[in-house]
């Protein structure tokens, strides 16, 4: 714990626990472990090296095995984990879980990830972000001059930039979409080669048992451009 106190950035995700089948395949799809930092060997893709699905995993696998609720953010001036832990835990106490969540691998923009198969699981997801982002944020820094810049090159809508500015993040409330990210973008592939990582993102994944998402995790880069790491869970009712 004492090595994630004055990290450069915190996150609250959902993430499955360490030591279940879904952490285990996620960590081992991604090649790294973000509780232990183990690396794993990484399934294989037809038309795709070992070398070049690394690449395409890169950044998910940074960021570790998760779901975002509430994007990385800093603390603020005299804010400690230890209020970020206790926030956290409030609010899991407060949240019910979702039993038996349905998944599948789709795209999402230029990306592969898995996301929500059941509308009305999706709604039950999006109130608990939204929860999250609202309770949260009182503890987090605002953004900068220039991370408002670095945010507005990716042509938000006037709507994304409102919400960038009141909660540090443009994807949120009504923009928000419940995803565990697998890939890196894709737009410079072959469609055959994309069809082949969902084809094989739908095996890996799909015999696993029933995910239930019961738990708000907190997740520490301890230097900027760090791997980030899983600090701990804290389960809903």
């Amino acid at each position: 714990m004492n090595s994630y106190e004055n990290a450069y950035r915190y996150a609250i995700y959902f993430c499955p626990a360490p030591d279940t089948a879904w952490w285990l395949a996620g960590s081992s799809w991604l090649g790294r472990c973000a509780w232990t930092s183990d690396t794993h060997t990484q399934p294989k893709i037809a038309g795709l090296s070992e070398a070049e699905f690394a690449t395409r995993t890169s950044d998910p696998r940074r960021y570790g095995w998760h779901a975002t609720l509430k994007a990385p953010f800093s603390l603020n001036t005299n804010v400690r984990l230890e209020d970020l832990r206790e926030a956290v835990a409030v609010l899991a106490k407060r949240l019910t879980g979702i039993q038996n969540l349905k998944l599948h691998p789709a795209r999402l923009g230029h990306f592969i990830a898995l996301i929500p198969s059941l509308a009305e699981q999706a709604s039950q997801i999006n109130h608990i972000a939204r929860e999250v982002v609202e309770h949260v944020h009182p503890l987090v820094r605002p953004l900068t001059e220039d991370e408002i810049a670095r945010r507005r090159k990716s042509k938000l809508t006037p709507e994304q930039d409102a919400l960038m500015l009141r909660w540090g993040y443009p994807y949120v409330m009504d923009h928000f979409k419940f995803h565990l990210s697998l890939t890196d973008r894709l737009d410079q592939l072959p469609e055959s080669i994309v069809s082949s990582i969902l084809t094989a993102a739908d095996t890996h994944f799909g015999s696993l048992p029933d995910l239930n998402l019961d738990g708000l995790a907190i997740f520490a880069e301890p230097v900027k451009g760090a791997d980030f790491r899983l600090v701990e869970i804290h389960n809903l009712r």
